[in-house]
């Protein structure tokens, strides 16, 4: 098992060194130590879309263990939420997000990219 430790980091590091250690080589089982829930849920989504099975203990105050365990097939993108069915008496309402760029931020646009990619993935889970 390899481990992480990406306490101290602010997002979106923590995501990008696990993405760098799956890159390196991909582990089998991986542990990613980080100091607060938005790293975790960040790292604990990204592993799920590189197919890794997702675990999270909260030891200490301060301290999250993301636990993934690789999958025997990897997952490119990640699944589509089924549309829920407007009930029968409610009206169906739609938010229209329009996105102006490729990335978020200015400065390093491969980080960009990837926090617009994650962004992107994320919507379906805000409902």
């Amino acid at each position: 098992m390899k481990t992480l430790d990406c306490r101290g980091l602010a997002c979106p590091q923590p995501v990008m060194r696990t993405r760098d250690a799956l890159e390196q080589g991909r582990p089998q089982e991986l542990l990613v130590l980080v100091d607060n829930a938005a790293a975790s849920e960040n790292v604990s989504r990204f592993l799920r879309r590189s197919g890794f099975e997702v675990s999270v203990n909260q030891p200490e105050n301060a301290l999250w263990e993301v636990h993934g365990l690789s999958s025997a097939t990897q997952v490119e993108a990640p699944e589509q939420a089924p549309a829920a069915a407007p009930a029968a008496d409610t009206e169906s309402r739609k938010t229209l997000v329009l996105i102006t760029t490729d990335t978020l931020g200015r400065g390093d646009d491969e980080l960009g990219a990837r926090l617009m990619e994650n962004f992107l993935a994320s919507l379906p889970e805000l409902g």
